[in-house]
């Protein structure tokens, strides 16, 4: 078919449909003319609050301030304004609950008035709550008292985080504190047993020490030079030792009488016996003196010794007095020198054990100043943060008026939010033409009746040897 036969088919379909199309676009209207009017009405009111945070705006506090994050908490804060506690806490304020109220009764009232409230974000800092109702009956005073709820709420975290930082922050104090101490009583302990041993002494212990063994040194030089020296004393001693010269000059003398007594008489003889007895006593005497003599560690026994042989030359007497005074001079020196070695000995072997136990004892006095060097440093950290903690307080405090500035306060509404009732109408218009068409479309797709050639020809598949003109049946039914 040409667009002329499609334009004269469809609006033969549109006449023979006509009552399908034009019905609906009569009823429809009139049904949503009488739903506008009867539709319950529905009332709105809102109230808009930009929270801001004042301290980030100034530089000089912002350190001090803390962030509510807000942008974190969205899913929190609208769970918040539904939530069981701020919602009865409304309904008892608003009288519409009591605690004597049964259970099922809360419940429902918590839920049409959680059911009437909707949160909605206009930008970062700015947040709009909603309340529906079908009354304007107490909305105002219910979105005064839901959003005030809300910002105490919203605000409490942020109280709660400060406060309870800045007690955790004081518990935490003490503690520090008390660790301190114990460990400044360790290290005051430690530095009163043992106060030549810290690290400040060291150099002077090893130049002590090095002091000490060259003192050494020089006292031994000096003791082994007065042994020597007392030897040679003991040695000139023993020979010039007057009381050995008597003695040997009778041991001489008494040999001569045993020659003579041996010339004139065997050995058996009496007197000959005698002399061998007394010259054996006097070479066993002078053997002792000798001894005595090397080995001197008496002098009172020298000097008790020269007082029973004294010589008769004085000379001799006065040489052994003099080298008796001599020896008994070194044997003083030798004795000195003796102590004062021993002393620096013991000294030496004091201050090397000393100086031994000191690498100990710098590390365990390394780990109580570290201690105390990370306790102080925590504590002083504390300190800090607590003081922080009590300016974020007062600052909290300070700017709690000016954190939540409310851009639109709640109100009455005096306008349902309903549609007006023409927009049902128009609504009816395009629903009852759409309808309509819907059903001529229907109606036409079901209709079974042949009109045009071109059906016929689709039907039969044969071809139109002739066509009958539209016949008038008036005319017939005159014709005789």
């Amino acid at each position: 078919m040409d667009i002329w036969q499609r334009t004269v088919w469809l609006l033969g379909v549109m006449w023979r449909y006509r009552y399908s199309i034009v019905l609906p676009m009569l009823i429809l209207p009139v049904l949503g003319l009488i739903i506008g009017l009867k539709m319950p009405k529905n009332y709105a009111t809102h109230t808009s609050m930009l929270i801001q945070e004042t301290a980030k705006m100034n530089p000089f506090l912002e350190d001090f301030s803390v962030s509510p994050l807000l942008e974190e908490r969205i899913g929190a804060l609208n769970t918040l304004l539904h939530s069981r506690h701020i919602l009865t806490a409304v309904a008892l304020e608003l009288q519409l609950i009591s605690e004597q109220t049964p259970a099922p009764e809360k419940d429902r009232a918590i839920g049409q008035l959680s059911s009437k409230l909707k949160m909605r974000i206009v930008s970062k800092d700015v947040y709009r709550l909603e309340y529906k109702d079908s009354s304007p009956h107490n909305m105002e005073q219910v979105l005064n008292i839901v959003s005030r709820y809300f910002i105490d709420e919203l605000l409490t975290p942020e109280r709660s985080s400060i406060s309870g930082s800045a007690s955790f922050l004081s518990t935490e104090i003490e503690k520090n504190l008390t660790e301190l101490n114990i460990a400044e009583q360790k290290l005051a302990h430690f530095k009163n047993r043992y106060p030549n041993e810290l690290p400040e002494h060291r150099t002077a212990h090893i130049a002590r020490l090095e002091q000490l063994k060259h003192d050494y040194a020089e006292k031994s030089a000096l003791l082994a030079g007065e042994k020597k020296r007392l030897g040679s004393l003991a040695e000139q001693l023993s020979s010039t030792n007057p009381i050995i010269s008597g003695i040997e000059d009778k041991i001489i003398q008494t040999k001569g009488d045993l020659s003579a007594k041996r010339a004139r008489y065997t050995e058996e003889h009496s007197a000959v016996k005698q002399l061998v007895f007394q010259l054996e006593r006097l070479e066993t005497e002078r053997q002792k003196i000798l001894e005595t003599t090397d080995n001197i560690d008496n002098l009172k026994n020298l000097w008790v010794m020269a007082s029973n042989y004294v010589a008769a030359d004085s000379g001799e007497l006065t040489l052994l007095m003099t080298q008796l005074q001599a020896l008994q001079k070194n044997q003083g020196d030798v004795a000195h020198l003796e102590e004062q070695t021993q002393h620096l000995k013991k000294s030496l072997a004091q201050l090397e054990a000393k100086l031994q136990d000191m690498g100990s004892r710098e590390q365990e006095l390394t780990t109580l100043i570290r201690d105390i060097d990370i306790k102080r440093a925590l504590h002083n950290d504390l300190q800090k943060r607590h003081e922080m903690a009590k300016i974020t307080g007062s600052l909290s405090a300070f700017e709690s008026q000016d954190r939540v500035k409310i851009i639109d306060k709640p109100y009455t509404p005096t306008q349902p939010t309903n549609p007006p009732a023409f927009l049902f109408v128009i609504a009816g218009i395009f629903g009852g033409l759409t309808l309509g068409i819907g059903l001529a479309i229907i109606g036409e797709a079901t209709d079974s009746t042949i009109r045009r050639g071109d059906q016929v020809l689709a039907l039969t598949q044969l071809s139109i040897a002739a066509n009958i003109p539209p016949l008038n049946h008036s005319s017939m039914r005159s014709a005789p």
